[in-house]
């Protein structure tokens, strides 16, 4: 369900508001059983728009069904208990522009953001976030079209742990700050430009980052786009793998335990990328784009020494404590074609074809088979739409999806094929009937056949109604 409404205020300005609702229910598993992953929630917001000025903010609550293995000594070594959680927050921005007497523009953003995940059998989980952003494009000069910025980034985190889930210290705040610059130098006047730009950042896990990229665009002519770039991004450490204490499985007189590991560092990215488009005439275009992913220093899992522990309440057990590592190095490469062709004024075909392949490979000597996101990514993704406009008040949209299967959780490849079929009731009243995976009563998509995930996307079909007023 959702209502949207928008308008004028008086004095200038625009406003919209609106609210969301759903409630979506279990999905079922292989073998007939629900998979204990139904979900519903609420969402509402609003934004304003004056001159220079934006004003913008929502709020939403959703609750979701899930199951969770609880690592134990008892029969099994373990429980499969049933769980919900439930995500609440909301945030409000502001925005605001200038023109300055120079001819640049300054822009002055800030947003506060609050987020609270409570799950009641691992971990409590509430975070507010404070940011403040200046950006300012210089007034073009000659060849250049310079912009500067910078911002801040408070964080505050807040954990409620659990015995078998822990942050510590269970308070904690986060403090980032960046500058950056980009100059886009036209080298050819409307045709051949050169874009260079750096970030930079320090954060309390990493430190310092440097974010540099370059990119080339070349337009020989209205109807053809070359470009390429390069450029250097960082995932930086994050309270799990520098402050987390998880029992992850027991066994007979063994416990699997991640501890904490301050001196995880950035996982960094050198990406390759470029493309090419053409409008090839007036109803066909298509396009092109081939990239290469360098990755290093990424997250991978390290064994230490053991341990016993007597605790007095179970009996002796080992412990073999495993942390986060930087380990692993991984290249991915691949492509995507596109293509649109507007059949006649009231029919549009749209394709596309892609392509990944993912080699990883772990370079720590203490676990083996660390690896298995290559086969967690569907090599091939193929997609054909039709939009039809049967006439002013008839339309048929429809969907075909191919993807491969996932090697490591052994899901086969599926087809799928969607519909929506629409009708104008009057000026105000638009109906739609949707199928969705209408070949097949349900595939599933991620997760192991007998895994806690191993829901099935299902057939479905529902109706929609649509009122403007």
């Amino acid at each position: 369900l959702t209502a949207r409404h928008g308008g004028n205020f008086a004095n200038g300005g625009a406003y919209r508001v609106y609210a969301k609702a759903f409630d979506r229910d279990n999905y079922d598993r292989g073998d007939g059983s629900g998979a204990n992953d139904a979900w519903n929630g609420l969402h509402s917001g609003f934004r304003a728009d004056w001159d220079n000025y934006t004003l913008q903010g929502d709020v939403y609550r959703t609750k979701a069904d899930q199951n969770d293995f609880i690592p134990n000594f008892g029969p099994g070594f373990g429980a499969v208990l049933d769980n919900t959680l439930t995500y609440t927050g909301g945030n409000i921005l502001q925005r605001w522009k200038t023109q300055t007497a120079s001819g640049g523009l300054l822009t002055l953003q800030s947003y506060i953001d609050y987020t609270s995940r409570i799950d009641p059998q691992v971990i409590d989980d509430r975070h507010l976030t404070l940011d403040a952003e200046a950006q300012y494009n210089l007034a073009a000069t000659g060849r250049h079209e310079v912009v500067v910025g910078g911002g801040y980034r408070l964080v505050t985190n807040n954990e409620s742990n659990s015995a078998n889930f822990q942050i510590n210290p269970a308070s904690s705040s986060d403090n980032n700050f960046n500058l950056y610059v980009q100059d886009k130098i036209s080298l050819v006047e409307n045709e051949l430009y050169l874009t260079l730009g750096t970030k930079v950042e320090h954060n309390d896990y990493s430190g310092f980052e440097l974010e540099p990229g370059a990119s080339l665009n070349w337009t020989p002519n209205e109807r053809q786009t070359l470009w390429a770039s390069i450029a250097r991004a960082v995932r930086t450490p994050t309270l799990l793998e520098q402050n987390a204490f998880v029992i992850a499985q027991n066994g007979a007189g063994t416990q699997l335990r991640l501890v904490p590991n301050g001196n995880f560092d950035s996982e960094v990215l050198v990406a390759y990328e470029t493309g090419y488009r053409q409008q090839v005439s007036k109803d066909v275009s298509l396009d092109a784009a081939l990239f290469f992913n360098d990755y290093s220093k990424l997250a991978t899992f390290h064994s230490l020494p053991g341990f016993i522990v007597n605790n007095g309440i179970d009996p002796p057990f080992l412990v073999t404590p495993v942390e986060f590592g930087n380990s692993m190095t991984a290249e991915t490469y691949g492509g995507e074609l596109t293509a649109s062709w507007n059949v006649r004024p009231d029919w549009t075909l749209k394709g596309s074809y892609s392509y990944i392949t993912i080699d990883a490979h772990s370079h720590d000597t203490t676990l083996p088979n660390q690896e298995t996101s290559e086969g967690l990514t569907p090599h091939h993704q193929l997609n054909l739409r039709s939009d039809w406009k049967i006439n002013d008040d008839w339309s048929l949209n429809t969907s075909a999806y191919f993807v491969s299967g996932l090697d490591t959780s052994h899901v086969s490849a599926y087809t799928r094929l969607d519909a929506n079929l629409g009708y104008r009731v009057s000026n105000n009243v638009d109906a739609n009937l949707v199928g969705q995976n209408l070949l097949q009563s349900g595939h599933r998509e991620f997760g192991t056949a007998t895994g806690l995930t191993a829901a099935e996307v299902p057939r479905a079909v529902y109706g929609r109604v649509t009122w403007h007023y």
